[in-house]
């Protein structure tokens, strides 16, 4: 029976992709991500590293009580998938953008296909939604949208 359920986001928590990754200054003066130069260098997914939060993250999905998802702002693409497998790092359920046309900010994206995901049956006895998280934003609105456990893990890529 899952009691738990563990939101991992993936880049800059589970990975390290920064090596595709920086940032630039929007109109507002708000540092966020250079979503093109991200776009550009997907093809180098195949490059990203663990992080050590991968090995709770390993751990969590080979207890029958836990079910582990990844609920990250990225496309999961087949080099994603095809990375995650290699790693290990395979959830038992991913929620991510399906194509570039879905332009929800990360934390609503997050949000909506948990709540999806969390009526169903066979969560209804979990006790505790642990949340892994490295964007502050979202941090607090996915702790505060499912009265999560907080685990904070401050990046580079955390915009």
């Amino acid at each position: 029976m899952i009691k738990q359920i563990s939101v991992y986001d993936f880049d800059g928590t589970v990975v390290d992709s920064s090596h595709r990754y920086r940032t630039q200054i929007d109109a507002n003066g708000v540092e966020k991500i250079d979503l093109q130069y991200w776009i550009d260098n997907e093809h180098k997914t195949l490059d990203d590293t663990l992080l050590p939060l991968a090995a709770r993250f390993k751990e969590e999905l080979a207890n029958p009580e836990i079910f582990v998802i990844v609920a990250t702002a990225r496309i999961w693409c087949e080099l994603s998938e095809k990375m995650a497998v290699r790693d290990g790092v395979k959830a038992q359920h991913i929620i991510a953008r399906k194509d570039r046309n879905d332009q929800r900010g990360g934390a609503a994206l997050k949000i909506t296909g948990l709540k999806r995901l969390l009526n169903l049956k066979q969560f209804k006895n979990v006790k505790e939604i642990h949340i892994f998280e490295d964007n502050q934003n979202y941090f607090n609105d996915l702790v505060d949208a499912f009265n999560g456990i907080g685990h904070f893990y401050p990046s580079n890529q955390g915009h």
